[in-house]
């Protein structure tokens, strides 16, 4: 995860006088000011004493990935002494911070040998968010204000990038930063503009169930929020969301499903794809005296076999909208589709890719 969820706030630039403490709690009181950045205080607090860092010049300045540059030995522990010191005298949310920063800072003095583990140990829990790819790399220090997703005179593109040998251990992070987007873009309380969110692999966005998706699932639509979630696995989709997994299915406006190679699976999209009529009659040979008898027999017949799903050619989809009959798509890329084409930024880092040619228009 790149983007730097805990430190929202702009950067700016800072007097070389200004110590690493001085610049840290300044951070402190600004992130804690805002009613938005309570739900994470528990990840907040345990992490401010690394929100400091030294550039090539020797000043230091707040940053919100210090582990490539680090603390210095030599006086990092008084460093992180002052910066709880000055914690234990912020009076936002009831006392709150105050008192987890002279809980820190009595242990600390207590036991000296206890704050250099404490930096250790946050500087090792911290290397996970270390860019593994061009892609993480040229996101390593995104800024943004997450207010913007609802302003109409701005046309912004998040991307939440996550490399594959980092998925795993990001999870948690990953879940908090698409519950905050998705907040954001409800509490706006307005329809225009729309936000479309694309979530690839939505089932492992996350180690329990996004707080915000009931919300949108029920009443997305009207606040002009989209979600595109793409379901791999059914059975983990279940293991997160238990009894509300189901409204996925319930409540999705629109449902797709591509590259079918479940059995039990295609059996469940047949079903709901419905049946059409068949209608047979039969009649026996005239018996003596002219008399025959008639039958009508009425068969249901399903409008998509099971081996049309689990044998469709690839880039084809099935599409379920609202209460219409399904229908049968092809697959085709966003930039052959106007307005798509100017909707969409192209992934930082990613590959260039070959030209397309617009021949659709939504």
């Amino acid at each position: 995860m790149w983007i730097r969820f805990a430190f929202i706030a702009e950067r700016r630039a800072t007097c070389a006088t200004e110590t690493p403490g001085t610049l840290a709690c300044k951070q402190i009181d600004r992130f804690s000011s805002s009613d938005q950045n309570r739900f994470l205080l528990p990840f907040f607090v345990p992490k401010m004493c690394l929100t400091m860092s030294i550039n090539e010049n020797g000043h230091y300045h707040p940053t919100a990935l210090p582990v490539r540059a680090g603390i210095p030995n030599a006086h990092g522990t008084e460093d992180l002494l002052e910066i709880f010191s000055r914690m234990a005298i912020i009076p936002h949310f009831d006392g709150a911070i105050a008192r987890a920063g002279k809980r820190f800072l009595s242990q600390f003095k207590n036991n000296p040998k206890s704050a250099q583990s404490f930096i250790t140990e946050t500087q090792e829990g911290l290397t996970i968010f270390e860019p593994a790819t061009p892609i993480g790399k040229s996101c390593e220090y995104s800024t943004f204000k997450l207010s913007d997703i609802k302003n109409p005179n701005k046309n912004v593109t998040f991307h939440i990038i996550l490399p594959p040998e980092k998925s795993g251990i990001n999870d948690t992070f990953a879940g908090l930063a698409l519950n905050s987007i998705c907040t954001t873009a409800i509490e706006a309380d307005s329809f225009h503009p729309q936000v479309t969110i694309i979530a690839d692999e939505f089932e492992n966005l996350s180690t329990a169930p996004i707080p915000v998706i009931e919300r949108v699932l029920k009443i997305g639509r009207t606040r002009g929020v989209r979600l595109f979630a793409f379901i791999q696995d059914q059975e983990s989709l279940k293991a997160r969301y238990g009894q509300l997994s189901s409204m996925f299915w319930t409540q999705a406006a629109v449902f797709m499903a591509m590259d079918i190679r479940n059995v039990e699976e295609a059996e469940e999209y047949s079903k709901r794809a419905g049946q059409r009529a068949i209608v047979t009659d039969s009649a026996t040979i005239p018996k003596q005296g002219g008399e025959f008898d008639v039958s009508v027999n009425e068969e249901g017949i399903p409008l998509i076999r099971l081996d049309e799903l689990t044998r469709m050619p690839k880039f084809t989809a099935i599409l379920f909208k609202e209460q219409n009959p399904p229908l049968m798509l092809d697959l085709v890329h966003y930039k052959q589709i106007d307005p798509w084409i100017y909707r969409i930024d192209d992934v930082p880092g990613s590959p260039a890719e070959g030209h397309f040619p617009i021949e659709y228009r939504a």
